[in-house]
């Protein structure tokens, strides 16, 4: 009897030891994802964006936004997340959408480039997807040209991909001394 228990307790460590041997080993990232992209969708002015997952920190609901006096428009003030003050942007101003008004769909996504953070506000998330490479193609002339700076491409579906790091080297987000 206590043989067989020997034996079952030998037999569960080495299933132990292979299990943590396969846990401790680095993983490569599979063929597929490095062929997609990994995007997080959203609405402004009723049209789908994205922004890859790669500039993006977090997201949270638009909360308690303390306006600040004589700021460019495009400027909704800021907001405390976590003990941090973080200049709130409004994407549809930035890039020359129609309003749409605030409401309890609007989300903030903090996306970050180095030292440099803010959050943008939308309109409400859709979720996070992968889009395959090959779906992405070229954007097309479009009337405010000014957007086209900060795009990677568009959709099949119509989601315009959005180049998180351009919008975060814009001058005009940029704080000047006086």
């Amino acid at each position: 009897m206590k043989e067989k228990q020997q034996d079952d307790t030998a037999g569960k460590r080495e299933i132990l030891r292979l299990r943590a041997r396969a846990l401790a080993q680095v993983k490569t990232a599979p063929e597929e994802a490095s062929s997609s992209l990994e995007v997080l969708a959203f609405l402004l002015s009723y049209e789908r964006y994205a922004l890859e997952t790669t500039c993006i920190r977090e997201v949270c609901p638009l909360r308690n936004i303390t306006r600040i006096p004589f700021t460019p428009s495009l400027f909704l003030g800021v907001m405390n997340m976590r003990g941090q003050i973080l200049a709130m942007v409004d994407l549809k101003q930035f890039f020359g959408l129609p309003p749409r008004g605030l409401t309890e769909f609007n989300r903030v996504i903090r996306i970050q480039e180095g030292d440099l953070e803010i959050g943008i506000v939308v309109d409400e998330i859709l979720g996070i997807q992968r889009i395959p490479r090959e779906r992405i193609h070229e954007t097309p002339s479009l009337p405010h040209g000014m957007l086209t700076n900060f795009i990677h491409g568009i959709t099949a579906e119509q989601t315009i991909l959005l180049d998180g790091h351009r919008i975060l080297e814009d001058e005009r987000i940029m704080a000047r001394e006086m």
